[in-house]
C-alpha cells in the first residue's frame, strides 16, 4: 500500500492517458443535457478508464456502466417501468398473514403430514388477497432481458 506524502498525495503516482474520444466526449453532453444526474457518473467511469493501474478499476466502471443501463429509461420517458419492492410488499403480507401458519411444510398438513391428512390450509382472505396481488405484481414485471430490448428499441427508432 501507498505511503501517504506530506502534500496528501499517494505514492507513487499513476500514468494517466486520455479516454476521452469523440463519442464520448458527445455521449456526455447528451447526459449533460439529458441526464445530467448520470453525466458525473459517466465522467468518473471514462476517467478511470485511462488510468489502467487504479485499484479496483473494472468493479467500479462496471458499475457505473449498470447504474446507466438501469436509470437510462428513467431518462428517455418511452420505457416504462414498475419497480417491485418486495420488501414493501412482504411487510404488507406479514401485517395479515395469520402466525399461527409456521415455517414446515409439517404445519400446512393436518395430523403433521401423516398419509390421509386433510392437504388444504385455511388463510383469511386478506392474507390470500395479500399473496395473490404480490404473485401477479411478480408475473408482471419486466425481466431486464425485456427492459433493455425496450431501451434499444427506442434508442433505434429515435435514428
Amino acid at each position: 500500500m501507498a505511503e501517504d506524502r506530506e502534500d496528501n498525495q499517494l505514492d507513487p503516482p499513476v500514468p494517466v492517458v486520455t479516454a476521452w474520444t469523440s463519442d464520448r466526449r458527445e455521449l456526455h453532453r447528451w447526459f449533460t443535457d439529458n441526464a445530467p444526474s448520470l453525466a458525473s457518473a459517466y465522467e468518473g467511469a471514462v476517467r478511470l478508464l485511462g488510468v489502467p493501474g487504479f485499484p479496483g478499476r473494472t468493479h467500479m466502471i462496471s458499475h457505473v456502466v449498470r447504474d446507466i443501463c438501469n436509470r437510462l429509461p428513467d431518462f428517455l420517458g418511452s420505457v416504462e417501468r414498475d419497480r417491485l419492492h418486495y420488501d414493501r410488499e412482504l411487510d404488507a403480507l406479514s401485517e395479515v398473514w395469520p402466525s399461527s401458519i409456521g415455517p414446515s411444510a409439517d404445519d400446512y398438513v393436518a395430523g403433521g403430514g401423516e398419509a390421509g391428512g386433510d392437504s388444504h390450509v385455511q388463510i383469511p382472505p386478506a392474507a390470500a388477497a395479500a399473496v395473490s396481488r404480490l404473485l401477479a405484481r411478480h408475473r408482471e414485471r419486466q425481466s431486464h432481458r425485456e427492459i433493455t430490448r425496450d431501451l434499444f428499441s427506442l434508442v433505434s427508432d429515435g435514428d
